[in-house]
């Protein structure tokens, strides 16, 4: 966190460079027909997910990756996803963005 309380230079380099690729506009467009309600974080930077969903009153932080070239986190993303106190979702396709649908919705309707 900055000396002004801002996590992030929300005015400096990280948002500047944040990139957003066809992976991310995907599962993005994907999740928003599926109902959840979705802002993009990607700008933040310091580690921050993703994504901030929010999907039958409950929020969701996610952190897209590309699966078709293989990824690790950053060490700042390391950190974060390490002290944060709620899960972080990691999705890297399409599909395992329909199968986390799906459990949520399982979850949801109390099937097992």
């Amino acid at each position: 966190m900055s000396s002004s309380g801002v996590c992030g230079d929300l005015m400096g380099q990280s948002n500047r460079f944040a990139k957003i690729d066809a992976t991310q506009k995907a599962i993005r467009d994907f999740l928003r027909k599926a109902g959840m309600k979705i802002r993009s974080l990607s700008g933040v930077g310091d580690g921050i997910p993703d994504l901030l969903a929010s999907y039958r009153g409950v929020n969701h932080l996610i952190e897209i990756k590309n699966g078709e070239i293989g990824w690790k986190l950053t060490p700042a993303q390391k950190e974060f996803h390490a002290t944060w106190q709620a899960p972080i979702v990691i999705l890297d396709s399409v599909d395992a963005a329909i199968q986390w649908i799906s459990t949520l919705n399982k979850g949801l309707s109390g099937e097992r």
